[in-house]
C-alpha cells in the first residue's frame, strides 16, 4: 500500500462519522413529525381526546422523541361531564352488586380520565366496591389514594369512617362506629392484665404471608390495622372518630404490653381532644402506665413525677372519677418510690465511702419525706454518723450517745503506733551525687536511703510524734529553711498549712533564695 492510500484511510472516518450524524438528524426529526401527526390523527378520531391538553396521556404512543419547536395548543376549558356515561355504566353493576365487574370499570375511568372532576368521584366508589367485596386490603388502598390526592375532598368523612371499620375489623371489632368491645379499658388492664377477660387481638406473624382470607392483607394484619386508624386521626383530626381512633391505638398496644407506645397514644388524646368522652380514662389509665414505664431508683424519675400529676389532675378535673380512694393510694405509693430514690443514692454514697454526701441525701430524705418507712432508716443512720458531718438541714436531730474514748494504757497490744506522716513538698531535694540519693534511680529527686552500713529501723521503733525539723535529714550545700507568715505579702500563692509554711532555702532549679 503505498503513501496516498494510507492518507485516504486516515481522514477518511471524519468524513464517515460526521455523514452518520445528518442521517440520525434526519430519523430524529422525522419521528417526531410522524409522533404529532399520529397524536392529531387520534385526537380527531376519539372525541375524548379533543380536551386533552390539560392531562398527560396514560400511554402516549412515540414521545421518546419530541419536537422542542412546535407550539403548543391553546389551554381549553375542561367539560365537567367528560367520562359521565362511563362512571354511571359502572354505577349501574355497583348496584346490581356486581362489585368486581364494577371495580373494573371504575378502575377504568380513573386511568382514562385522570385530574378529571369524575375522578374524584371514581376513587371512591373503587374504594366502596372494594369494601362491599370484603377485600379491605384494596379498599384502604383506595381511600389512602383519594385522600392522598384530594386531601379535602367531599368523602373525606365518609372515607375516614371506612378506613376505622377496616382497622376495627382486623383487630377482630365488629367494623361499628363505636366498637364498645374493643374500646373498654380500665386501670386494671395495666395492673393484672390477667384477670381481665377481653377479646383476643390478632396474633400475625409480620412475615408470614396470607393466601387464604381475602379480607386481610397478604402481611402484618395489624401493623395495617394501626395504619388505617392512623389515616383517620391524621388527614381528619377534627372528625367524629379521630379521638376514637387514638384510643383505640392506645388500648391494643396496652393489651399487647408495650406500654411505652401506650403512654405517646394517651398523651395525644389529653393534649389533642380534651373533650373527649375518652378524655377521663386517658388521665386513669395514663397515671398506671406511666407507673409501669418508671424502670426504679436508679433511673431517671420522669415518668415518676408525670403520674403524680395526672392523678391530681384527674381528682381535680374530675370530681365523680371511681375508684377514687384507689388514686389516692397511688400517691402514696408514688412519694414511697421518691423517698426510695434518696435513700438509694445514700447507699450509693456510703459505698463510695463518702458520709459527707451520704449525710446530705440522708437529711433532704428526713425533711422531704417524714412520713416514709425509709425516714427511720435515715434517721438511724444519721446517728451512726454522728454530728461531725450534720450540715444543719433539720430543725431536729437523733440523740447521739457519747462513747468513753479508751486511754492509751488501755490500747490493745495488737494496734500499731502511729506511723511518721509524709514529708512536706516544700523539703529541698538532695543535690546529685550526694549520698542521701538512689544510685539506681538519680532522676527521682527527694529519694531518701540511708547511707551506707545503715538500714532502716524496724517499725516497732519509729517514733509516735512528728519529728522536727532538727530531726530531718539534710544534705550537703542545703540552706537552713526559711520560716514565713501567711500574711507575709512575699508569701508564695497556693501553699497550704497553718500560720506559718516552711520553705526550702533554694528555688525550684536549684539556686539559693536570697
Amino acid at each position: 500500500m503505498d503513501a496516498s492510500s494510507v492518507q485516504y484511510c486516515r481522514q477518511s472516518p471524519p468524513c464517515l462519522t460526521a455523514w452518520s450524524l445528518g442521517c440520525l438528524c434526519v430519523l430524529i426529526v422525522a419521528s417526531g413529525c410522524a409522533s404529532l401527526n399520529s397524536a392529531s390523527n387520534k385526537s380527531k378520531s376519539d372525541p375524548t381526546m379533543s380536551t386533552a391538553a390539560n392531562r398527560p396521556d396514560p400511554e402516549p404512543p412515540n414521545t421518546i422523541f419530541k419536537n422542542p419547536f412546535a407550539k403548543k395548543p391553546p389551554r381549553e376549558i375542561i367539560d365537567p361531564e367528560l367520562g359521565l356515561p362511563e362512571y354511571d355504566a359502572a354505577l349501574v353493576k355497583y348496584e346490581k352488586k356486581d362489585y368486581e365487574g364494577a371495580a373494573k370499570d371504575f378502575k377504568q375511568v380513573v386511568k382514562k380520565f385522570y385530574d378529571y372532576p369524575v375522578e374524584e368521584d371514581a376513587m371512591f366508589m373503587l374504594g366502596e366496591c372494594y369494601f362491599s367485596d370484603k377485600r379491605y386490603a384494596w379498599a384502604q388502598d383506595a381511600y389512602d389514594g383519594l385522600i392522598k390526592k384530594y386531601p379535602s375532598t367531599r368523602y373525606l368523612e365518609k372515607s375516614t369512617r371506612r378506613l376505622f371499620s377496616i382497622g376495627a375489623i382486623w383487630l377482630n371489632g365488629d367494623g361499628t362506629a363505636k366498637t364498645d368491645e374493643l374500646l373498654q379499658v380500665s386501670a386494671t388492664d395495666v395492673t393484672d392484665p390477667e384477670a381481665v377477660k377481653r377479646k383476643e387481638l390478632p396474633t400475625a406473624i409480620p412475615l408470614a404471608p396470607n393466601f387464604y382470607d381475602k379480607s386481610r392483607p397478604l402481611f402484618d394484619t395489624p401493623g395495617n390495622a394501626l395504619k388505617a386508624l392512623k389515616s383517620v386521626w391524621l388527614h381528619d383530626p377534627m372528625g367524629p372518630l379521630a379521638d376514637d381512633a387514638v384510643m383505640l391505638t392506645a388500648i391494643y398496644y396496652i393489651r399487647k404490653h408495650s406500654y411505652r407506645d401506650a403512654d405517646h397514644y394517651l398523651d395525644i388524646l389529653r393534649r389533642e381532644y380534651p373533650k373527649s368522652e375518652h378524655s377521663q380514662t386517658a388521665f386513669v389509665v395514663g397515671s398506671y402506665v406511666k407507673q409501669i414505664n418508671y424502670q426504679g431508683p436508679r433511673y431517671d424519675n420522669r415518668d415518676l413525677i408525670d403520674a403524680d400529676d395526672l392523678i391530681h389532675s384527674t381528682l381535680n378535673m374530675f370530681p365523680n372519677v371511681p375508684d377514687k380512694e384507689g388514686l389516692k393510694a397511688e400517691l402514696v405509693k408514688i412519694r414511697e418510690r421518691g423517698a426510695e430514690r434518696y435513700w438509694e443514692r445514700a447507699q450509693y454514697y456510703k459505698g463510695r465511702m463518702k458520709p459527707a454526701a451520704e449525710t446530705i441525701y440522708c437529711e433532704t430524705l428526713v425533711k422531704e419525706y417524714p412520713d416514709s418507712e425509709y425516714t427511720k432508716l435515715a434517721l438511724a443512720r444519721l446517728k451512726v454518723l454522728g454530728p461531725k458531718y450534720w450540715t444543719g438541714m433539720l430543725d431536729q436531730y437523733p440523740e447521739v450517745e457519747t462513747a468513753e474514748v479508751p486511754s492509751a494504757e488501755k490500747k490493745s497490744p495488737s494496734v500499731l503506733p502511729k506511723l511518721t506522716p509524709k514529708k512536706s513538698r516544700l523539703t529541698a531535694p538532695p543535690p546529685k551525687g550526694s549520698a542521701t540519693e538512689d544510685p539506681q534511680f538519680p532522676s527521682r529527686r527527694g529519694r531518701q536511703v540511708p547511707p551506707p552500713g545503715k538500714s532502716n529501723p524496724p517499725l516497732e521503733t519509729l517514733p509516735e510524734t512528728e519529728p522536727t525539723d532538727e530531726d530531718r535529714p539534710k544534705s550537703d550545700g542545703d540552706a537552713p529553711p526559711i520560716r514565713r507568715r501567711v500574711d507575709d505579702p512575699e508569701f508564695v500563692e497556693g501553699q497550704t498549712g497553718g500560720g506559718i509554711e516552711q520553705i526550702s532555702g533554694k528555688d525550684e532549679v536549684g539556686r539559693a533564695r536570697p
